[in-house]
């Protein structure tokens, strides 16, 4: 056996009748057809195994940066990075309302510390803090905007490329004003240096 196989695995077996399909288990029982592959195919096939040691810890600002304190999660990973120097093994990211396209980030990542504003009855400008746990039992909503892919669709889209983040923290303030703006609410401003 090569030294660049030794870890190979099987991760699936042709059959007859089944040209130009591949097809994956379903967690219910059932199976379904994957999308056929563009470009170079070895990344999505192999992805998990060569990211399996690489994964990074990761804060990520999400929300309109254009909606007022709606874009509090962009304006604190900017001060992080204007104010703090971070290892490689470090990543701050500005997710903006990116939706869909976060998931080769969040892929990457483990831990992921989201930034963002959360809509609860409570003070404007207090602070929370979820678990992927509490978003998963509903304690909260993922999405400010109706445009906006919620995050834990954006997590089943890395599930099915096995690559979630096992870790998933959200760091939120609830918000003051959500009107067209690029500033932030007098109560959330401060919010930005001490999240």
């Amino acid at each position: 056996q090569q030294e660049e196989g030794k870890e190979a695995v099987i991760i699936g077996r042709l059959e007859k009748g089944k040209a130009g399909r591949v097809l994956i288990n379903t967690p219910i029982g059932g199976s379904r057809v994957i999308t056929p592959l563009h470009g170079e195919p070895l990344p999505r096939i192999c992805y998990r195994r060569i990211m399996e040691d690489k994964k990074k810890i990761c804060s990520l600002g999400i929300g309109n940066q254009i909606v007022g304190d709606e874009g509090f999660g962009v304006h604190a990973v900017r001060y992080l990075e204007e104010n703090y120097e971070f290892p490689d093994t470090v990543l701050i990211r500005d997710g903006g309302t990116a939706g869909i396209y976060m998931s080769p980030f969040l892929e990457e990542c483990d831990p992921v510390l989201v930034i963002d504003v959360v809509d609860i009855d409570a003070e404007p400008g207090s602070m929370h803090y979820y678990s992927k746990d509490d978003v998963k039992a509903g304690k909260i909503s993922t999405r400010m905007s109706p445009h906006q892919l919620g995050l834990l669709e954006i997590l089943e889209i890395c599930k099915l490329r096995d690559a979630a983040p096992e870790t998933l923290e959200f760091y939120c303030v609830v918000p003051k004003e959500l009107n067209t703006s690029t500033e932030l609410s007098d109560v959330v401003a401060p919010r930005v240096k001490e999240i």
